[in-house]
Order: structure tokens, then C-alpha cells, then sequence
């Protein structure tokens, strides 16, 4: 279990975007202000520590539940550039699928 009480579990990460996505109509996962990219919540998996920013919309979120649907537990994970070309996006399955309003990256 982690230690750091700000940083969730993959699996509890999972269920909080679930919980969230079925009990708000809010269309993006915090508030965004005058800076969307913020980070809003961590999720640690493998070892490694990520950041979901706050503007993440309730349609990424929504196709990432799906991915989980259909996957589970085994949803691969993998690092690749976003679209300034650094590497630390996360993309999901054996496709490595970008998801369009999904804001997850590799935390520094």
C-alpha cells in the first residue's frame, strides 16, 4: 500500500474516475481556472509515479472506463511522446492509444 496519502493506487485511481464519472456532470475533472494543465490527481503503477491534469474532460474519462471494461486490470499502460515530442504521455493497450481529453503523463 502507499504510504503517500495524495498518491491513489492504480486500482483506487480506477474507482475514482469511475465514482466521479457516474455522481457529477462536471465536464472536466477539476477546475481549470486560467490553467488548465495542472495536475489534479497521482496514480502510482509499476513504480513509477503519474499526473492527471485537471482539465481532463468527462469524454476521456468516459473512453478510458471502456478501455477498462474491456481490459481490466491488464490495461497496458505505455510511455510516448506527447505533442511537444517529450516522452512522458501515457497511452493505453497493445496500440498504445492516445485517448483524445485523457491528460495522464509520466510525473518528473
Amino acid at each position: 500500500m502507499n504510504k503517500n496519502p495524495n498518491i491513489l493506487e492504480r486500482h483506487d485511481f480506477d474507482l475514482w474516475l469511475l465514482n466521479w464519472y457516474e455522481n457529477t456532470n462536471e465536464k472536466t475533472i477539476g477546475d481549470i481556472g486560467n490553467f488548465g494543465q495542472q495536475a489534479f490527481l497521482w496514480v502510482e503503477s509499476s513504480g513509477s509515479k503519474f499526473r492527471l491534469n485537471a482539465d481532463t474532460k468527462r469524454e476521456g474519462v468516459e473512453t478510458y472506463l471502456n478501455f477498462l471494461k474491456e481490459n481490466g486490470d491488464s490495461l497496458n499502460w505505455s510511455i510516448v511522446a506527447n505533442r511537444n515530442g517529450l516522452l512522458n504521455k501515457v497511452a493505453f493497450g497493445e496500440e498504445k492509444i492516445k485517448i483524445p481529453g485523457f491528460y495522464l503523463y509520466l510525473d518528473d
